[in-house]
């Protein structure tokens, strides 16, 4: 996975991922964490959602996301998001992360987005079927 980081603004964290710092020129308002998880998108359109399609989390932060996928999704689209989250092997049920957003770039399969709703939640086994095509 490409790093996106300069080492010099790069800390550690006690959980999953590394954290970038606000350096100069960063304009972000929030945190965003290297991660590289899997992930499932979709655009929500008039009518019926379009299908799922596979990614990676490449970055995150409580008000966007960077991630590649197999599709190049269009800029504005309005999109859905769920991300397998890292969980002990012994869990019963996945949890996963669920967000909405608006595509602000694209660069071939990498896609850049702004969250607008998000929300944990446990996945029931015929529900997590259901999203992943399980």
């Amino acid at each position: 996975m490409m790093q996106l980081t300069n080492e010099s603004t790069t800390t550690s964290q006690p959980f999953f991922g590394t954290a970038r710092a606000a350096g100069r020129g960063e304009r972000r308002l929030s945190r965003r964490y290297d991660v590289g998880i899997p992930m499932r998108v979709r655009v929500l359109q008039t009518g019926d959602p379009s299908e799922w399609s596979t990614g990676t989390v490449l970055d995150l932060s409580s008000t966007g996301i960077s991630f590649q996928c197999r599709c190049a999704l269009p800029e504005n689209a309005r999109i859905e998001i769920v991300i397998d989250w890292p969980s002990s092997r012994n869990t019963r049920h996945p949890v996963c992360l669920h967000a909405s957003g608006d595509v602000v770039r694209t660069h071939g399969n990498r896609t850049a987005a702004r969250i607008t709703t998000s929300r944990m939640g446990i996945e029931k086994a015929a529900t997590a079927a259901s999203v992943f095509g399980a």
